[in-house]
């Protein structure tokens, strides 16, 4: 099974992004992913906006997992992005966003997709994650804190 710490390298990590609303931030994650090579900006970035209208990503707590599948994507990509300013993103709990963690996989593989989802969502739920996350000075911190919480 695929670890989540092996779906993103440093080139998939931002911090303190600066973003005023929600379409600025998704736009930048599909910068990032483009950067990285998983697949076309504009089609990434058409894809997440859609699935934002359909229903929020936002799960709560200042956290929202945007997540798409597209066809002919490289491999499956996982971007964290933490957001300078909190953005509103229309969770549940009405508190604006700061944690990004943006899940792009290809669309013949769904199941990878929704398994790789479930072990984030999870993951997420842990208040220790989600603090070293948010103090993290560089990738390698947000890397460390991946591989410190999937191991235990």
């Amino acid at each position: 099974m695929m670890e989540l710490s092996s779906c993103f390298t440093s080139e998939t990590v931002a911090l303190d992004v600066p973003a005023r609303r929600r379409g600025e931030a998704l736009r930048k994650v599909a910068q990032i992913l483009a950067g990285a090579g998983i697949g076309e900006a504009k089609a990434l970035e058409d894809a997440l906006q859609s699935r934002e209208i359909l229903c929020s990503t936002g799960l709560g707590d200042g956290v929202a997992v945007p997540h798409v599948l597209l066809p002919g994507l490289r491999r499956t990509a996982l971007v964290f992005v933490r957001l300078r300013d909190p953005v509103d993103w229309r969770s549940p709990d009405g508190i604006p966003v700061r944690l990004l963690f943006a899940l792009a996989g290809p669309a013949e593989d769904p199941a990878a997709h929704l398994q790789m989802l479930s072990r984030l969502t999870r993951l997420l739920r842990e208040p220790d994650f989600r603090t070293a996350v948010s103090a993290a000075a560089s990738a390698e911190e947000v890397a460390s804190a991946f591989r410190r919480n999937e191991t235990e």
